[in-house]
């Protein structure tokens, strides 16, 4: 837990009006996505919201996917799905390949069951 802390702190010090906060936030998201889903969602949302301040739509995108994972974790699946459609509403008209393939594996997964 203090790990999570210490991390949640380093990362609240580095400069919000960059780009390069909401791939540090959503890296450390995806670390905690088993370990912690709370804070996983958490700094998912937060990467969402300055994404969408920045007008930083491949942020914007990644920060759709790791909550549509979240949401596939707590088996919410129609919110895991919302989650993937904002994404590829983003990604594929950026031709953002990753998130996109990305989000395709995720609905996989989804519709697995």
């Amino acid at each position: 837990m203090l790990f999570c802390v210490f991390t949640i702190q380093k990362l609240n010090a580095i400069n919000t009006n960059d780009t390069s906060y909401v791939v540090t936030l959503l890296k450390q998201s995806s670390e905690f996505q088993r370990s912690n889903v709370d804070s996983c969602y958490k700094m998912a949302q937060d990467a969402l919201l300055l994404s969408k301040q920045l007008n930083y739509p491949h942020g914007i995108a990644g920060a759709h996917n790791q909550l549509a994972a979240v949401m596939m974790i707590r088996g919410k699946e129609d919110s895991a799905l919302y989650y993937c459609n904002q994404s590829l509403l983003v990604s594929v008209p950026n031709q953002y390949y990753k998130h996109t393939i990305y989000t395709h594996l995720l609905r996989s997964y989804i519709y697995q069951d």
